[in-house]
């Protein structure tokens, strides 16, 4: 549910549409859902600077509201410096100024630009980094290097990245001494064809479980908006190698560590996906 702010304003005193301005607007806001966060009244000519707008956009720099709403475009001020200059002084840059005009053009082509709701000019988009749901948080609209979770998230999957990179690549070069060893899988009974076939499959799959990770570090490097997915991807890999052991078991020696390695990766890296999807950034000053 998104938060929004109302803003009206007359430019004398002699004018008495307040009270209208923000009863058309706080019900176009309840036909939305939206939640009213703040409600600014302002008296004052839209060429000087205004405290009370100020205010509001203070507002939208901390993240306190995803929202504006303006009863008319030139109730929050002129309207092509104001549409303009809007993104950056929220700190959301050029791109989310495109859609911020776009939000505008459309509200006012849509099949509602003949109610009476729709004179509400919806500055949305000026903020871009509108709250985000918790599915919003695995499955971003796009992949960009924005983070705001915690830095300690990103330290976390670096690091598993880096072990089971060098789990995996020990298992594609030398399959027998991790099949052997920390999986602790009795090779020996094997007859020859069953030890080649599952010599193959287990290359196979270090392989796939590689280019997961290089999947990973690139969201590490390149797109932290990723982050979040990648460690879905994680758990959903670990968690799978754990239950299809259950559900299949193959013979193992009793003292082989393997599974209690998959059980710590499999908690550090729930921890870790928990601390990626918090939002830090909204509680930051700017």
């Amino acid at each position: 549910m998104f938060r929004a702010g109302l803003y009206a304003r007359v430019s004398t005193n002699d004018q008495q549409t307040l009270s209208m301005q923000i009863r058309a607007m706080r019900e176009y806001a309840a036909r939305r859902g939206w939640t009213i966060a703040v409600n600014v009244r302002e008296v004052g000519s839209g060429a000087t600077k205004r405290e009370a707008r100020e205010k509001l956009l203070e507002a939208a720099r901390r993240r306190e509201i995803d929202v504006v709403l303006a009863w008319r475009l030139d109730r929050w001020g002129r309207p092509v410096p104001d549409l303009l200059a809007t993104p950056q002084e929220t700190g959301t840059g050029r791109r989310h100024a495109r859609s911020f005009q776009r939000s505008i053009w459309e509200l006012h082509r849509s099949p509602l630009r003949n109610d009476k709701y729709a004179r509400c000019a919806v500055l949305v988009g000026a903020f871009g980094r509108k709250r985000y749901a918790m599915f919003g948080r695995f499955f971003p609209r796009q992949f960009d290097n924005s983070y705001r979770g915690p830095w300690l998230a990103l330290v976390i999957l670096g690091l598993l990245l880096f072990f089971r990179l060098a789990q995996t690549g020990m298992g594609l070069l030398s399959p027998v001494v991790v099949i052997r060893g920390p999986d602790g899988i009795l090779f020996e009974t094997f007859n020859a064809p069953a030890q080649a076939a599952f010599t193959y499959v287990f290359r196979l799959l270090c392989f796939l479980n590689i280019l997961a990770c290089l999947i990973g570090v690139l969201a590490l490097v390149r797109y932290r908006a990723m982050v979040p997915l990648t460690y879905l991807m994680l758990i959903l890999l670990l968690a799978g190698q754990k239950v299809l052991g259950l559900l299949y078991p193959i013979p193992r020696a009793p003292d082989a560590p393997g599974g209690m390695i998959v059980l710590v990766m499999l908690a550090v890296t729930f921890s870790g996906g928990l601390l990626s999807v918090l939002d830090t950034r909204k509680k930051q000053p700017t």
